[in-house]
């Protein structure tokens, strides 16, 4: 396992979620208030949504139990990671990290 965190974000809830692919070369696409740079084909897993503290995002992602059987983490894979974490209000989504 290892675990993933992102910031600084604001103290509120977000969300980590990967993909074995980019979208747009890794350029991105308009996402909220920033880009979704992950998931360029129809495979996203997101991961559970978490509360921000101290202006980090953070989650341990277990290898053994992935949100589903496709996004299992292997020896030699390759998964790229992104955050988005919740603006306030009115602001939008702020994806706060991208691989």
């Amino acid at each position: 396992m290892f675990e993933l965190s992102a910031g600084p974000v604001p103290n509120r809830f977000g969300v980590f979620f990967y993909s074995a692919e980019f979208v747009n070369g890794g350029n991105g696409t308009p996402f909220g208030n920033g880009l979704l740079c992950i998931g360029g084909g129809l495979q996203i897993e997101r991961l559970p949504v978490v509360q921000a503290t101290g202006q980090t995002l953070s989650h341990t992602v277990e290898f053994t139990m992935p949100p589903t059987p496709a996004g299992q983490i292997t020896n030699g894979s390759t998964w790229n990671f992104q955050a988005c974490a919740a603006a306030m209000r009115g602001t939008g989504a702020v994806p706060p990290s991208s691989p």
